[in-house]
C-alpha cells in the first residue's frame, strides 16, 4: 500500500513537472504577435532564401546576392524606418555604434570581414569575433553611430548573410 502511494506522487510530480516545462517553453520560445510589415518581410526573406539556396547549389565558388539587391535605395531607407518605428514602439535598447551579423555556414571568417568591408564596416572585437565564429557564425561590426538601422537594413539583403540585426542590450527587470 505504501508503495502505491508512492507511485501515485511520483506520477502527481511528474505531470506537475512536465506541465512546468511546457509552460516554460511557451513562455520563452514564442514567439511575438507579428504586425503585417513583419509578416511582409518574412514572406520576402523565406523567398529571398530560397532563391539564396538555389544560387548557392548552382555556384559553390561565387557568392550570390538576393534578388531584391537591385532595388533602389528607397527600399533600404524604407526598411531602416520601419526598423526604426519598431525599435522605438517596442522600447528596444541597443548598442549604439554596433550590430550583429551572421553568416551562413559557407563562409570563412576571413570571406566575411571581406564582406563586411564591402559595407564599410569592421569587426569591433577581432580577437573575440575570431576565436567563436567557428561555432556561432557571428561577428559584431562597428557601425558609425545612427547608422544602425540602414546597415542592417543594407547588409541583410546579401546573400552570403544569414542574418542582421541590431546589438540588443538585454536588461532584467526589478
Amino acid at each position: 500500500m505504501n508503495r502505491g502511494l508512492l507511485s501515485g506522487k511520483f506520477i502527481i510530480l511528474f505531470l506537475a513537472f512536465v506541465a512546468v516545462i511546457g509552460v516554460g517553453r511557451l513562455l520563452f520560445y514564442a514567439k511575438p504577435p507579428s504586425s503585417e510589415s513583419q509578416n511582409k518581410d518574412q514572406t520576402q526573406n523565406q523567398s529571398a532564401q530560397s532563391a539564396s539556396n538555389e544560387n548557392t547549389q548552382q555556384k559553390t565558388e561565387t557568392p550570390s546576392v538576393k534578388s531584391d539587391q537591385s532595388a533602389s535605395s528607397e527600399t533600404v531607407s524604407s526598411c531602416a524606418q520601419a526598423l526604426k518605428t519598431k525599435t522605438q514602439t517596442q522600447k528596444t535598447n541597443y548598442e549604439r555604434g554596433s550590430i550583429i551579423v551572421g553568416f551562413t555556414s559557407e563562409i570563412t571568417y576571413d570571406q566575411a570581414k571581406d564582406v563586411l568591408a564591402i559595407y564599410g564596416l569592421v569587426v569591433q572585437d577581432e580577437v573575440h569575433a575570431k576565436e567563436y565564429y567557428g561555432s556561432q557564425r557571428l561577428i559584431t561590426a562597428a557601425v558609425t553611430p545612427g547608422e544602425e538601422f540602414t546597415k542592417v537594413c543594407l547588409v541583410k539583403r546579401d546573400a552570403r548573410i544569414r542574418y542582421a540585426g541590431l546589438n540588443t542590450l538585454f536588461s532584467l527587470h526589478q
